[in-house]
């Protein structure tokens, strides 16, 4: 079988908000356990946030940018890492 057709062969889907370290944890840990290992990660949740002039940006809506574009990256490859070893 191709390296391709054996890639496609399985997969499962998880849900997490990545800017929750439980639910990326959580995530990352029923991959693992339903195949072993994790081989590769793909961090690649973002949103595009508020886009308003800096003077009409509510510091919540930049901490909610922050927490998913950066933070959930983080935690995505901190929590697989241990897997990708």
């Amino acid at each position: 079988m191709s390296l391709k057709k054996q890639a496609l062969k399985e997969g499962i889907a998880t849900i997490a908000d990545v800017s929750q370290p439980e639910q990326v944890q959580s995530a990352i840990d029923k991959i693992a356990q339903q195949f072993g290992t994790i081989d590769i990660v793909f961090a690649n949740a973002g949103i595009n946030g508020v886009w308003a002039p800096i003077e009409e940006l509510t510091p919540e809506e930049w901490d909610k940018t922050i927490n998913t574009n950066l933070k959930g990256t983080f935690l995505t490859v901190k929590y697989a890492v241990p897997y990708l070893k």
